[in-house]
């Protein structure tokens, strides 16, 4: 599971929805994440993918993940995290540093699940 913010997120869609009978810590999950060498997919409730933490030997950062229409399932990514996916992550009023700040933690959470090697 991941933390962000006081938002929970886990590893499979199945856990997600199994904390809307059973909550953790008094929560329902935000969604569920899936973790890879190249960073973290976050997707909410409905399964649609809609932010994305990289990570980036530099600085980790999030930006808006989607599957427009007529996509045929590619995701697609934005150059930054939308004001709507930024509020969706617990990043109401918070600045770039904060959000970078996140998108470390969330990689530094995962880092050894997905066997990347980055020094942050």
């Amino acid at each position: 599971m991941i933390k962000i913010n006081g938002l929970a997120f886990v590893e499979k869609p199945a856990d997600a929805v199994a904390t809307l009978f059973a909550p953790i810590d008094g929560k329902t999950a935000a969604g569920f994440y899936k973790a890879d060498r190249r960073g973290v997919m976050f997707y909410g409730l409905d399964g649609e993918p809609f932010a994305f933490a990289c990570r980036q030997t530099f600085a980790p950062f999030f930006v808006t993940a989607s599957i427009p229409p007529g996509a045929d399932g590619a995701i697609c990514y934005r150059y930054a995290l939308s004001e709507r996916d930024a509020a969706r992550l617990g990043f109401v009023g918070s600045d770039d540093k904060a959000e970078c700040a996140g998108a470390l933690s969330v990689c530094q959470q995962t880092l050894d699940k997905a066997g990347a090697q980055v020094n942050f």
